[in-house]
């Protein structure tokens, strides 16, 4: 209650006006606490010039280092209470306090001096759910295939398949891998042992592994690995094993083997023939088999642009002798062009 109002109220001849007979405080109220993610779960499609969505780069994986910061939580203002009109306080809402310890997944934990933080427990592939709950794995898990769902994989990551890898995408990682299903016309490189349930479909693209290869069989692919093991047949494939190989059956395929070869059967009559090398090193001979061929196509190319140069020369000559310089010009400038051409095929 305010006593000067009350003073200026009994004053006998005191003319109308507003006074303040008693004074009351709002409250503040707090703010709620905000959540900061420090590491985004998805990356946006790669879209190029043309507008076009690149289904095999999206990068969703996210790779973290043991001790990683993965969230924050920035607590709220607190609540600062007022006082009614005799006095006593006056209470203010609260803002929303925000629980990290439910955002804990497998792989995180609180950080120990700063509880304001998780951080990662572990290296692994990180990930968020819909409940914001954030975890930290190891291996790469992929349930079903590695398709335009998951995108490329380039990790450093032990990685699992539940399913195949589809043609056209790619595959590698620096450390162990596991393929429940087939592996087709992909690009596959890695590290250390690759497992294949199924078998390894014909294609194009090379396989590489640093370190052993088990599959179910092998069909018309180029295949490099440090020890290979083949439970049925190896058939129409260019093989190099850096130590061992072992088989069911080697058709039809050529085999470079730093040790040995062990196989059920090896050829058939009806097939083209297989041929096996043992002893040295496996790479340097594969270097050695591919240096060869890349010099029998280059002669091949040389060999076609002189025939193509004496046509073009015979053909100017006659222009010039016919027509005259106008006509032949653009002619002499196609010689020049097939002269630095066949300048290079033979360097």
């Amino acid at each position: 209650v305010c006593r000067e109002s009350l003073v200026a109220a009994l004053v006998p001849d005191a003319q109308p006006c507003e006074l303040v007979v008693a004074r009351a405080e709002a409250g503040e109220p707090g703010s709620d606490d905000v959540i900061e993610h420090l590491i985004g779960a998805t990356s946006p499609l790669a879209v190029d010039r043309h507008h076009h969505v690149d289904l095999h780069n999206q990068q969703w994986l996210k790779e973290v280092a043991d001790g990683t910061p993965l969230v924050r939580v920035h607590r709220g203002r607190p609540a600062l209470p007022g006082r009614n009109v005799m006095g006593a306080p006056l209470p203010a809402r609260a803002g929303v306090t925000i629980d990290l310890a439910r955002l804990l997944g497998r792989g995180t934990r609180l950080h120990a001096d700063d509880p304001t933080l998780i951080v990662s427990t572990l290296a692994g592939a990180y990930a968020r759910d819909a409940a914001g709950v954030v975890s930290v794995s190891s291996p790469v898990v992929i349930a079903g295939n590695l398709d335009h769902h998951c995108g490329d994989i380039e990790t450093n990551l032990p990685v699992e398949i539940g399913g195949d890898v589809i043609a056209g995408f790619t595959l590698i990682s620096a450390a162990q891998v596991t393929v429940a299903g087939a592996i087709e016309d992909a690009r596959v490189v890695v590290t250390g042992d690759l497992t294949v349930g199924s078998g390894i479909m014909p294609g194009k693209q090379r396989l590489v592994v640093h370190g052993r290869l088990e599959a179910r069989h092998i069909t018309g692919r180029p295949v490099r690995a440090a020890a290979i093991t083949v439970a049925l047949s190896i058939l129409d494939c260019e093989v190099i094993a850096g130590t061992d190989l072992v088989c069911g059956n080697l058709i039809s395929s050529r085999v470079i083997a730093g040790h040995s070869v062990t196989c059920d059967s090896c050829g058939d009559a009806a097939e083209a023939r297989t041929v096996v090398e043992l002893g040295g090193d496996p790479f340097l001979a594969a270097l050695a088999h591919e240096a060869a061929e890349d010099h029998k196509r280059g002669l091949v190319t040389v060999d076609n642009l002189r025939q193509r140069l004496a046509l073009l020369q015979h053909r100017f000559q006659e222009l010039m002798a016919n027509s005259g310089p106008d006509e032949a010009g653009p002619l002499a400038e196609e010689i020049e062009e097939y002269e630095q051409r066949l300048a290079t095929a033979q360097t």
